[in-house]
């Protein structure tokens, strides 16, 4: 058994890590012609996406699709598709199957505009929810929106927590040096013993000096 919450990680990765949504952007992690993130997704989603249904793990998978959405017409949006090459047809068809087999109620975007509208109404529509529950957040002017009991602010530290914390370092560095000259000496001392031993088990096959090599 896999939590929601990993399923949505891992598919927010796929849509997300190294990928740039600028048209004039391109990302060495997903280029452009690149679609096997869409494919991954889909294949995520027709695994469990249906047991997605109800309570907050529908809410989330709603918001993801929209999302989704976004980075698939990013995809099909960009200017390497052509009459002469035009986008896979069979990722075009992987993608309406997908999203009719998790919500067959839904109304497909049919634009990267309209894709990035809806997520950006998305967002706004979460905002004032959001800075409900942070102490901190960004509004839509730019600003910052603080609760009543006031944003969070840098610890201070006094002089004697600094001090104390200097001398917890002073004292985890002479630790770990004499650590580091013990472990040093035990080899040392490991490493004389070894050559002795070496010496006391090749000493009958040395000749002494003087004394000839005898052939039999």
């Amino acid at each position: 058994m896999v939590e929601s919450a990993v399923i949505f990680k891992t598919l927010y990765s796929f849509i997300t890590f190294g990928v740039s949504n600028q048209e004039n952007e391109i990302s060495v992690l997903d280029p452009p012609d690149h679609l096997f993130r869409i494919r991954s997704v889909c294949v995520v989603l027709e695994t469990c996406g249906q047991y997605f249904d109800k309570g907050s793990s529908k809410k989330k998978l709603d918001c993801f699709l929209v999302y989704f959405q976004r980075y698939y017409w990013y995809k099909k949006h960009c200017p390497i598709w052509n009459e002469n090459r035009p986008f896979p047809i069979d990722v075009e068809n992987l993608m309406q199957d997908t999203l009719e087999a998790v919500r067959p109620k839904l109304k497909m975007i049919t634009s990267f505009e309209e894709a990035c509208k809806a997520c950006e109404d998305l967002e706004n529509e979460f905002k004032p929810k959001i800075a409900a529950i942070l102490p901190i957040i960004d509004t839509e002017e730019g600003g910052v929106s603080e609760t009543d009991d006031g944003g969070l602010t840098t610890i201070q530290e006094s002089d004697e927590t600094s001090d104390a914390s200097q001398q917890d370092k002073r004292k985890l560095l002479e630790e770990d040096e004499s650590e580091n000259s013990q472990n040093s000496q035990s080899q040392n001392d490991l490493t004389g013993s070894q050559t002795r031993q070496v010496g006391r088990y090749m000493m009958p096959f040395i000749p002494q000096v003087g004394r000839p090599w005898s052939s039999g």
